[in-house]
């Protein structure tokens, strides 16, 4: 469970593939989605991650009053289907109008790709 040392932890962005693996269980983690459903008065949403993936967010920090629209979280995760969210930015719609998640998750699917590479240096 994140606590108040979540600040100082790395922030890593994941794909849905990723959040399903279990692998990040207990980590805190950044997500960006859709927003398709807000319950302010439980402190909850539901956001919509690609892949035809929904996650149920527990805010433990002030929820999100609006719907459709694209936030960046970053949560908790409490297992592939649920996060807690301890921060995060609603981006307007005319930011995000030409917003392509399937892109977005394949940049961050590149991202991992490349870290896994050997890196080689160079003598001169």
């Amino acid at each position: 469970m994140a606590d108040e040392s979540w600040d100082n932890e790395p922030k890593v962005r994941i794909t849905p593939t990723m959040l399903k693996s279990g692998r990040y269980n207990g980590k805190i983690v950044t997500l960006l989605g859709l927003i398709d459903s807000s319950d302010f008065a439980n402190q909850s949403a539901i956001l919509d991650i690609g892949e035809r993936t929904k996650v149920n967010v527990k805010f433990k920090c002030e929820a999100i009053e609006v719907e459709n629209c694209y936030a960046q979280l970053v949560c908790c995760v409490v297992n592939p289907k649920e996060v807690q969210c301890v921060y995060h930015t609603v981006f307007p719609p005319d930011m995000t109008a030409k917003m392509d998640i399937d892109s977005y998750l394949h940049a961050v699917n590149m991202y991992f790709l490349i870290l896994s590479e050997p890196v080689f240096f160079l003598n001169e």
